[in-house]
C-alpha cells in the first residue's frame, strides 16, 4: 500500500502511529518532535507498516526485523 506521513498534535503519550485506510497507510508523527526523534519514529511505525496483521505481537520478532531493515536503509540513503 502507499505510505502517508502527516506531522501532527498526537495524544499525549504517543510519538507516533500507524494505520491502514481503505487505500493507503497513514503514519502520524507527534509535531513537537526534534527532527531525530521524529525520524526514529518514522522508522518505527513504517516497521509496523511492513509487518501489518503478520505477527500478533506488534513488537514482535518480524516486526524488529523489519525495523532493522529500514533502519539500514534510512542509514545508507543518509550516506549519499
Amino acid at each position: 500500500h502507499p505510505l502517508k506521513v502527516r506531522r501532527t498534535k498526537m495524544p499525549k503519550g504517543f510519538d507516533g502511529d500507524c494505520r491502514l485506510n481503505k487505500d493507503h497507510f497513514l503514519i502520524r508523527i507527534e509535531s513537537n518532535l526534534s527532527e531525530g526523534n521524529a525520524i526514529e519514529t518514522l522508522v518505527h511505525e513504517t516497521a509496523h507498516c511492513l509487518t501489518w496483521d503478520k505477527e500478533e505481537d506488534f513488537h514482535g520478532i518480524l516486526w524488529g526485523k523489519a525495523y532493522s531493515k529500514v533502519y539500514r536503509k534510512y542509514l545508507e540513503w543518509m550516506k549519499q
